[in-house]
């Protein structure tokens, strides 16, 4: 704390009498030491913006805007250190309540971001660049997931420099993202000369919101949401400085946003076309206004579609072969926010969604009449009773939220709310057919995220307007019809509450909002009526506190966001079970290696993030967990979305068990289970099996040996890919000799098994380097034949025989091969995503022209 201090107060500022602003002294800022500037990260987000001239048509007080180029009032020195400080404290705080509570982020933070992350950590540490997954469901494009972070410019260095951070510091990390979105909150209060406890209040509310912390497990959410506000600020600047530089930061990080590619980074854009629209139409002269930034706006497109075009053409692409390239409407309106939760605005624990029993009876639940897809945390909306006050009573009762500076706020909130609530709306089925884009994504109820960054932002502007003294006299009745609405939609969600037990959970949660909004009003009445006097800051400050804590006690490592680490055993270091079970695998994965040979691993059963451990640990897994799939994969195999659950993973007809065709073709041999075989969903096919590992909690068990992972075939057999799978059946092939070729793959001089009957093997081939992105083979062949790798064959990746670019063929049913003439040959596969080649194809793919 105190060399937070010592660093803050030795980078001086120096008043400008014309603009009320202050500068860095640089003499001073240029003799801190490295690490003393590292206290200024948050700081410099307010600075940056506080140095900035500000736009003559931003309110100072929300009320009325002042006259032009008048001055706004500028934050001190002291001012400016404590809401950084503050900050600080939200996410050290915070980080500490998970490392001291022994807790984790849970479910899809591990077992989809954090595995992501040390995948991501574990090819650069061996000079890859991770564009081709091997170790997810059999292979996976990771330069087209959206959820891989390879485009992420904070998790990307961050997994170079840290690689194998424990789950805790991934945390951390996670966590100083919502950090840096509550610092550009912050500022954008700054520039609207809004007071430093009102932009302290707005910041709390975008740290600690409802659906950041509720759903920190859905890492890819989280940092789309935290971006919002860094790029209004970006563009604010942009626009109103009139400013290149600036122009191309905010390109830059809003594609860096839109590569989230997710529906909340989708909306954010919406967002900010709407800001520059309201911006300009709000100028005397928008005309004008626009014509003279049209430059400044053609940078930001520029720069961001440089950005943006080439990894978004790829994801494109891969939807376009993935199993869910559309979404049905009633698939997104069954994702659709109920009414009823808008309760936990300011009671957090209405429904028992906070308790570890389970008690959770609201919208999603099994207790609630109406069917849905959501479930607590996607409902958890809390951003407190005083906050949820400020803004019902300060904002929308005296009508300060139709104020010029607070207008773009609260159409915000409005819009989201109603996208939010999706198919309660009739407005949603009309952007659904209507609106590009939106039939992407399948649960509107994500809209929360922003309605919650709005209502932030309206806390703030309302809270600053008290302080100063500028509210307007408060509609009593419309105030009124708010809490009936309020008080009716708790009273009739109570009516639906299926136990006594239930009904008490609600009533106290009711009781504590109803005490914190008790003493919000009291605050919030002496504020206004001026009898803080002197002490007005702190007051407002008490406010700040009172608003803050309620957040972070309800909303701050709760079951919804903070599982026991102990869960997470299979990424300790600490001697557990699993890490014995891991140790053991591994083990024989490595002798394997030792021999040649590259085995595969089917995971079904065990969780708490076995399902895509595979990545962090070099695990070469048929399945996985990732809502985005192969789709002609998935036919085959049946690796659905749940299938490493045992009594929902599926065996079609192509993959009828561990001894089918296609299991060997994939090379498994070895399966780690929750469970003993015996005690496996009788669906599933026993084999000869020889038990390595005997749980509780896990059972590892070897499979004879598969077919090789690279062999040579001296005859073809043609097969039409999409018949053989429709008819669930993969033809009869000799493994040790023949490959399945599809129709239209060119054939030179490999005879096809009709023209040359009886067994002959083609050579040999061995593998002399397995990578990421590159296989590199050699293969002696005496006769002409077809060399086949067992790797999944997927747009982008090309092959050279001995330097020479070869046609890549389809080889049986779902993976890589290339014809060979008789001789001794060097063959590399190479994925090669960003080639002319395929982003032509990608392009026509995404045009509809396969």
């Amino acid at each position: 704390m105190r060399a937070f201090g010592e660093a803050a107060a030795s980078a001086g500022e120096a008043k400008r009498p014309s603009t009320g602003f202050a500068t860095p002294a640089p003499e001073r800022s240029a003799r801190l030491a490295p690490a003393r500037r590292a206290g200024l990260f948050i700081r410099s987000g307010i600075h940056f913006a506080r140095k900035c001239s500000r736009t003559p048509g931003v309110n100072a007080v929300p009320t009325q805007p002042p006259a032009a180029n008048t001055a706004l009032p500028a934050w001190t020195r002291r001012e400016t250190l404590l809401v950084a400080f503050a900050i600080l404290v939200f996410w050290g705080l915070t980080a500490a309540a998970y490392q001291i509570g022994g807790v984790t982020i849970p479910w899809d933070a591990k077992s989809q971001f954090y595995n992501f992350f040390r995948f991501v950590g574990r090819a650069l540490s061996q000079g890859e660049l991770p564009l081709w997954n091997p170790y997810h469901f059999s292979g996976f494009p990771s330069v087209a997931d959206p959820q891989s972070l390879l485009f992420s410019p904070t998790f990307l260095p961050a997994a170079w420099i840290l690689p194998q951070a424990s789950i805790g510091l991934f945390d951390t990390i996670v966590l100083a993202h919502l950090a840096a979105g509550s610092a550009a909150a912050a500022a954008l209060c700054a520039r609207r000369g809004w007071r430093p406890e009102a932009a302290t209040l707005a910041a709390a509310i975008v740290f600690f919101g409802g659906p950041a912390m509720g759903r920190l497990q859905h890492v890819g959410l989280v940092v789309s949401y935290a971006y919002l506000p860094v790029c209004l600020l970006l563009l604010e600047l942009a626009l109103d400085r009139r400013s290149y530089g600036w122009s191309m930061a905010f390109g830059a990080t809003a594609a860096f946003m839109a590569l989230g590619r997710d529906q909340i980074a989708f909306l954010n854009c919406l967002v900010l076309v709407a800001f520059v629209l309201a911006r300009g139409l709000r100028a005397p002269a928008a005309g004008r206004w626009f014509l003279a930034r049209l430059p400044l706006l053609a940078v930001m497109g520029l720069v961001g579609a440089a950005i943006l075009v080439v990894p978004l053409l790829l994801t494109l692409q891969f939807a376009a072969f993935s199993n869910r390239p559309m979404v049905a409407f009633q698939t997104a309106a069954y994702g659709s926010l109920d009414p009823f939760n808008l309760v936990g605005l300011f009671a957090a624990d209405f429904f028992g969604g906070l308790h570890k029993a389970d008690l959770y009876f609201g919208p999603g639940s099994p207790h609630w009449p109406a069917f849905d897809w959501t479930d607590r945390s996607v409902n958890f909306l809390h951003v407190g009773a005083a906050a949820t006050v400020l803004v019902a009573w300060i904002g929308i009762a005296t009508g300060l939220c139709l104020a010029p500076g607070l207008r773009f706020f609260s159409a915000l909130a409005a819009a989201s709310l109603v996208y939010a609530l999706g198919a309660h709306t009739p407005v949603f089925r009309l952007i659904f057919d209507l609106m590009p884009g939106i039939s992407l994504y399948r649960r509107p109820a994500d809209a929360c995220f922003i309605l919650v960054f709005a209502i932030a932002m309206l806390a703030g502007g309302c809270l600053d307007a008290v302080m100063r003294g500028k509210t307007g006299a408060t509609n009593r009745v419309l105030l009124g019809m708010l809490a009936a609405v309020a008080a009716g939609l708790a009273l009739f969600a109570l009516t639906r509450a299926p136990s006594m037990t239930h009904v008490l959970v609600a009533v106290r949660a009711l009781a504590g909002a109803v005490f914190a909004g008790a003493i919000a009003v009291w605050l919030i009445r002496t504020l206004a009526a001026g009898r803080a006097g002197r002490a007005g800051p702190a007051f407002g400050l008490g406010f700040v506190a009172l608003a803050a804590g309620e957040l972070a006690i309800h909303n701050v490592t709760t079951p919804i966001n903070a599982e026991a680490k102990s869960v997470y055993a299979v990424f300790s270091a600490e001697p557990s079970p699993d890490r014995d079970a891991l140790r053991q695998l591994l083990g024989s994965l490595e002798a394997e290696h030792a021999r040649g040979r590259r085995p595969r691993v089917e995971i079904l059963g065990p969780e708490n993030g076995w399902q895509n451990a595979g990545m962090t640990y070099g695990i070469e897994s048929t399945l996985g967990y990732n809502p985005l799939r192969f789709a002609l994969y998935e036919r085959a195999t049946g690796a659905a979305e749940t299938a490493h659950e045992p009594r929902l993973r599926p065996f079609p007809k192509t993959f009828r068990g561990y001894r089918s065709r296609l299991a060997r073709l994939l090379g498994i041999e070895l399966l780690v289970f929750d469970q003993p075989f015996e005690r496996m969903p009788a669906a599933l096919p026993r084999p000869r099996i020889a038990e390595l590992r005997e749980g509780p909690p896990l059972w590892i068990y070897r499979l004879p040996p598969a077919a090789p992972r690279a062999m040579l075939a001296a005859r073809v057999k043609r097969v039409n890919v999409e018949a053989a799978l429709a008819a669930g059946e993969i033809p009869d092939v000799d493994l040790a000799s023949e490959v399945l070729i599809g129709q239209d793959d060119p054939i030179d001089s490999v005879p096809a098994a009709t023209d040359a009957p009886g067994r002959a093997t083609a050579g040999r081939v061995a593998i002399a380097e397995y990578g990421i992105n590159q296989v590199r083979l050699v293969a002696e062949t005496e006769v002409a034949g077809v060399l086949v790798l067992h790797d999944l064959d997927y747009p982008g990746w090309t092959v050279t025989v001995n330097d020479e670019r070869r046609p890549l063929l389809r080889a049986n049913v779902l993976f890589r091969g290339v014809e060979l003439p008789p001789g001794r040959h060097e063959v590399v596969f190479r994925f090669e995503p960003f080639g002319g080649e395929n982003l032509a194809a990608a392009l026509a793919t995404v045009m509809g022209r396969k």
